[in-house]
C-alpha cells in the first residue's frame, strides 16, 4: 500500500503518480509504503521548482558619442515571479549590483558589458553586449586672408576645423592640387596673380 504526501498533505495512494503545474519553490515529497502485516516504513526527497530568470537590458542611448552618459536599465524577469539580484561587468571587472547606472563620457573606448541575473534560488543567466561610442565627423573649415589679396600681399589661413568629439585633428593643404603641407595654418608671400 502506498500514501504519498506533498509538503506533508496527503496526495495519492498509487504506486506512481504525476503531478501536472507544480508550484515554484521547494516541496518535500514523502512516501509511505505499508505490507499486508502492516509493516510499514517511509522515505522523502526535497525537490525544487524552478524557472531561470530571462536576462536583458536597454542601453540609451542607442548611438552614443563620446561625450553622452550612458544609461543602462535591466530589463530582466523572472518566470515564477521571484526577486532577481543584478551584478554588472564591465570587461571582467564587476561594476555595480544595481538594476539601472550610468556611465558617464565613454569616450571612445570599447566596452564589453555583462549583466548577470539571480533569482532567490541560486538560478541565474546573464547577457552581454558590446558598446562603443560613434565617432563623429571633424567639421572642415577655414578663411583665407586678405579675402580680395592682390599682388604682393602675403595671403594666409585662419583654419577653424573642429572635431565635435575633441579629438586632436591633422591637416593637409593643397592649393590647385598640388600639396602644401601639412600645418595647422600656412602663409603665402607674393601670389601669382589668379583664381586658386
Amino acid at each position: 500500500f502506498y500514501d504519498w504526501f506533498i509538503d506533508g498533505e496527503w496526495e495519492w495512494d498509487e504506486e506512481d503518480w504525476s503531478w501536472p503545474n507544480p508550484e515554484p519553490g521547494e516541496h518535500t515529497i514523502e512516501l509511505m509504503v505499508e505490507d499486508r502485516w502492516g509493516a510499514s516504513s517511509q522515505c522523502s526527497q526535497t525537490i525544487l521548482v524552478n524557472s531561470d530568470p530571462v536576462c536583458s537590458f536597454t542601453v540609451t542611448p542607442s548611438d552614443p558619442t563620446v561625450d553622452d552618459t550612458l544609461y543602462f536599465k535591466s530589463t530582466s524577469y523572472d518566470p515564477d515571479g521571484d526577486e532577481l539580484s543584478y551584478t554588472w561587468y564591465i570587461g571582467d571587472v564587476e561594476w555595480t549590483t544595481a538594476e539601472s547606472w550610468e556611465l558617464p563620457n565613454p569616450g571612445h573606448a570599447e566596452y564589453g558589458i555583462r549583466l548577470v541575473v539571480e533569482d532567490v534560488w541560486g538560478a541565474s543567466s546573464q547577457c552581454d553586449r558590446i558598446i562603443a561610442a560613434t565617432n563623429r565627423d571633424p567639421v572642415c573649415s577655414f578663411t583665407v586672408l586678405p579675402s580680395n589679396p592682390t599682388p604682393g600681399d602675403t595671403v594666409y589661413s585662419e583654419n577653424t576645423s573642429y572635431d565635435p568629439d575633441g579629438d586632436e585633428l591633422f591637416y593637409s593643404w593643397y592649393v590647385d592640387g598640388e600639396y602644401l603641407g601639412d600645418m595647422e595654418n600656412w602663409d603665402w608671400h607674393n601670389p601669382d596673380p589668379g583664381t586658386y
